[in-house]
């Protein structure tokens, strides 16, 4: 029985404030506010937009075991925007645009997010006239929590995931938005000769463990999004046809394909924006340090195997063998001789 990396967003340490900024998957300024999203978290994101993989997730072997964990996560809800909303490309040459719907509200003298949507709208047939009712599509995607079963199985130095993804519940509501600061959450001890350590207030701890998950989900969701957010532009000068990125890094990804190197062709539906989410959720335990996670699984079993070679044909398999041991064997004999 070990213990291995898994992804907790409800886990707040030991109360402490310095635990507690540990445990967040976002920086946290002076008056504990979110200040941003974890750069490495970003990173991740991109590599998975861009291979279509998720990070190496550290194993709890030196060559071939497979487990299984379940680990905190989200799952995108998109639906089609309609063809009369998708005068968002109207401007000319603009052939991809997404764009973030998050907005900020201030409730109780806190500023909360809400509203949260994200939207994509791309040309199926990039040029420069085009029918837009006919070759504009859009997509409105939400965020719901979700949790994750991972069998994870590492052979030969590589590793494969298989994911089975439950919907839980939506992490936010205009009605109960996403809280942007905890300095009200924690009971600062101090005396004349020692400022003390910073506790979780006991009778808040519930509350806390609430809107500190949700606000670990929306950065997840933040770091996902950020590379697809941008815009995309194909235009023509002179007769030669180029595309132009602003931000969006989608051009690196497997949403794009090309049939010339000018005329993009996008790739984009519902089902790869989960997978690619899934893959970014999945990448979240590599933020675990080897030397001191940040989220441990309760001890669990993992079965260990080797690599075993088979051969549908036994001949070519005992050729070469058998060469190598006449070469051995002529070499050695050769050796025996010189001494004489």
């Amino acid at each position: 029985m070990v213990q291995v990396p898994i992804v907790d967003l409800s886990n707040i340490g030991n109360g402490t404030i310095v635990d507690f900024s540990e445990h967040a998957i976002f920086s946290l300024d002076g008056d504990l506010g979110y200040l941003e999203t974890n750069p490495a978290l970003r990173a991740f994101a991109g590599v998975a937009l861009s291979t279509g993989e998720p990070q190496r997730i550290p194993g709890p072997c030196s060559d071939s075991c497979s487990y299984s964990i379940s680990i905190d996560g989200l799952l995108f809800t998109c639906q089609d925007v309609p063809t009369s909303e998708n005068n968002i490309l109207s401007d000319h040459g603009l052939i991809y645009k997404a764009e973030d719907r998050t907005g900020k509200t201030r409730r109780e003298g806190n500023w909360n997010w809400q509203n949260m949507t994200f939207v994509i709208n791309w040309v199926l047939t990039p040029s420069i006239q085009f029918n837009k009712a006919a070759e504009i599509r859009g997509l409105a995607c939400s965020t719901l929590l979700a949790t994750y079963t991972l069998d994870i199985s590492y052979r030969g130095g590589l590793q494969s995931v298989n994911t089975t993804v439950k919907e839980q519940s939506s992490p936010w509501t205009n009605a109960q938005p996403i809280v942007q600061q905890y300095y009200d959450y924690f009971t600062f001890i101090r005396d004349l000769s020692y400022d003390g350590p910073v506790v979780v207030n006991d009778t808040m701890r519930q509350q806390l463990t609430m809107e500190f998950t949700r606000t670990q989900a929306f950065a997840i969701r933040d770091a996902a999004i950020g590379p697809l957010l941008g815009w995309v532009y194909n235009f023509a000068d002179c007769e030669v046809q180029s595309t132009r990125t602003n931000l969006t890094l989608i051009m690196g990804s497997d949403f794009v394909t090309r049939n010339t190197v000018t005329a993009p062709r996008f790739n984009i539906s519902a089902e790869g924006l989960q997978n690619y989410l899934q893959n970014v959720v999945i990448s979240t335990i590599a933020l675990n340090p080897a030397n001191k996670p940040i989220w441990r699984s309760r001890p669990i079993k993992v079965s260990s195997g080797a690599i075993v070679y088979t051969f549908s044909e036994p001949w070519q398999f005992y050729a070469p063998y058998g060469a190598s041991l006449l070469v051995t064997f002529l070499i050695y004999g050769v050796g025996i001789w010189s001494l004489y």
